[in-house]
């Protein structure tokens, strides 16, 4: 059975019900009717809890979901995907449901720009995210990047030791806002950045 609204892969901040507390993590993928929780592996499947989503732009609401499922760690391993539990969303506000399509529309926009990433992980981890992405060109090269490009460029991330020549060639193209630094591993956090950017 196919799904019935696009997930978007995200790194919002959630908190949710776990043995008469609140446990906060992180949602991994969002989509209109549920959310994936990457560590919430102490869920109980069809279970109803309570979940606080913040919408960055859009505000904090709590909602009541079902566990769906739960990937153990063991299961995540051996299928080189992520601990956690899938919710369904099952009572909310309008007020969280009008929240939540602005916000998987902003999301949608990502198809309309452009990413140029020097680190080759980071930049599939961002395709696969739904962004445009290529290659980050040389610094030497970027204003005649910046300048050809039909797509509106987001940003350029590089690594931290790079970031000074490509600032400076980022002041040439005309934008010493364009580049970005990161490592492979932060792409929670420049998914953030650039989503906020749209």
């Amino acid at each position: 059975m196919g799904r019935r609204s696009a997930r978007h892969q995200v790194h919002l901040s959630v908190s949710y019900e776990s043995a008469a507390e609140f446990v906060k993590e992180y949602a991994e993928n969002l989509s209109a009717g549920g959310l994936f929780i990457a560590g919430a592996i102490d869920l109980i499947p069809l279970d109803l809890i309570g979940v606080e989503i913040t919408l960055p732009g859009y505000g904090t609401y709590r909602v009541q979901a079902e566990v769906a499922h739960v990937i153990d760690a063991d299961t995540a391993s051996r299928a080189h995907c992520t601990a956690g539990a899938g919710l369904a969303i099952k009572e909310a506000t309008e007020e969280f449901y009008a929240a939540l399509l602005g916000y998987l529309a902003h999301l949608g926009r990502r198809a309309d720009h452009l990413v140029l990433v020097e680190e080759p992980a980071l930049r599939q981890a961002l395709a696969r995210a739904g962004y445009q992405t290529g290659p980050a060109p040389d610094p030497g090269g970027m204003v005649a990047v910046v300048a050809r490009s039909e797509t509106p460029i987001l940003r350029v991330i590089v690594g931290p030791q790079r970031l000074a020549e490509y600032e400076a060639a980022a002041v040439q193209a005309g934008d010493p806002e364009l580049v970005t630094a990161a490592d492979a591993g932060a792409l929670g956090a420049i998914l953030l950045v650039l989503d906020d950017l749209l």
